[in-house]
């Protein structure tokens, strides 16, 4: 099937896209048209032999020996996406206190559904012949297509350069801060200074509160922040803010004047942006949940 041959830039595009996803940095080089070597293969070779006639047999094995590097292709560049994904949620954990809006979970489905759907094809394209066919498995991989524009609809700060305010490290660890000029007395001042303004301002219960809009407030650099949030405390910025969150929460819990409330407004007053996000990192962080905490506090 000279049809399944085009699918070759399907690993290449997909690829391209996840990493505009996660990095809005991301310039196209000419070196990168080398993933779509293929591309041009393939073409070429559609273009020379797709006029002559063979036998059912060879042009069965052809297609089939075509597909099986296109699934070989998708293979790699999948695993290449699953680690790219991976850095992301490292990255945007250490710029953003809340990940409702960013989280590409929808992404991880795609990139698993795919690594189902193309060795599926490559099963029907071998035991049931259909080469000569569209098949429901192109079908599947249209509708695929169609459905990231969907969610394009449904998620536009994705697509419109909602990540702008991240800051990409292509390491992790020690080896992020390691041409950091940071010392240890200035991180030290730096993480009394943050501490005593998370206490005195409470930045944290602003839900869309960000590394860089809190190291302005402070005015220190962001990277130096993030250096002591990560060096200093051992969390990330996610974690660092929610722990704040999650213990105004549990201050408004114990407090008689605001037993009135309800645990979702208790949850939007500490700063959490929805009822989901407050349910999960309370209890990852008390292992409670916040009625599991009121009930101990005030027992039927």
């Amino acid at each position: 099937m000279a049809g399944s041959r085009n699918f070759f830039s399907f690993g290449p595009l997909l690829f391209f896209y996840c990493r505009a996803l996660t990095r809005p940095d991301l310039k196209l080089r000419l070196v990168n048209a080398f993933h779509f070597i293929p591309v041009i293969l393939s073409a070429i070779a559609i273009l020379s032999f797709g006029n002559f006639f063979f036998s059912r047999k060879l042009t069965f094995f052809v297609d089939t020996v075509f597909l099986i590097l296109i699934v070989i292709q998708v293979a790699g560049y999948l695993i290449s996406m699953f680690f790219m994904m991976k850095r992301y949620m490292l990255t945007i954990k250490d710029t953003y206190s809340s990940l409702e809006k960013l989280n590409l979970h929808w992404l991880r489905f795609i990139i698993f559904s795919q690594a189902v759907i193309w060795p599926v094809a490559l099963m029907i394209d071998i035991y049931w012949q259909k080469t000569s066919h569209i098949g429901f498995i192109w079908l599947l991989i249209s509708a695929f297509i169609y459905i990231i524009g969907y969610i394009g609809l449904l998620k536009p700060e994705i697509f419109s350069g909602g990540f702008q305010e991240v800051i990409f490290s292509e390491h992790s660890g020690k080896k992020k801060y390691e041409k950091s000029t940071l010392t240890q007395e200035q991180a030290e001042m730096i993480l009394k200074k943050l501490q005593s303004f998370m206490h005195s301002s409470k930045p944290y219960i602003n839900p869309a509160l960000t590394l860089p809009a809190l190291s302005k407030d402070l005015n220190l650099s962001p990277n130096y922040l993030s250096q002591v949030i990560n060096e200093q405390l051992g969390k990330n910025f996610f974690e660092f803010v929610n722990s704040y969150r999650v213990e105004e929460a549990k201050l408004l819990i114990k407090n008689p004047s605001k037993q009135h409330l309800t645990l979702a407004a208790i949850g939007f007053e500490a700063g959490f942006n929805s009822v989901s996000s407050f349910n999960k990192i309370f209890k990852a962080t008390t292992s409670r949940t916040p009625s599991q905490f009121k009930l101990s506090e005030y027992p039927a």
